[in-house]
């Protein structure tokens, strides 16, 4: 997992949390069954989700979680 450019310049608290956070994320989409290879950056800093997927990521301390859901339609 690469971390993206506009991280280039962040502490390395922050990038570890960015990476552990789309670790987590990866992770439990993977148990979904969804494809998420690349969980990109938004304009707004916001995660943007591969198709068919909604979720969260949440750090707090040392904690670190990802909650998704498929899209159903």
């Amino acid at each position: 997992m690469r971390l993206p450019p506009q991280l280039a310049r962040a502490v390395a608290k922050r990038r570890g949390e960015f990476l552990a956070g789309r670790l987590c994320a990866r992770r439990a989409l993977a148990r979904l069954g969804i494809d998420s290879a690349d969980i990109a950056i938004g304009p707004d800093r916001e995660p943007l989700w591969p198709a068919g997927a909604i979720a969260s990521i949440s750090h707090a301390g040392d904690a670190r979680s990802a909650s998704p859901a498929p899209i159903r339609t």
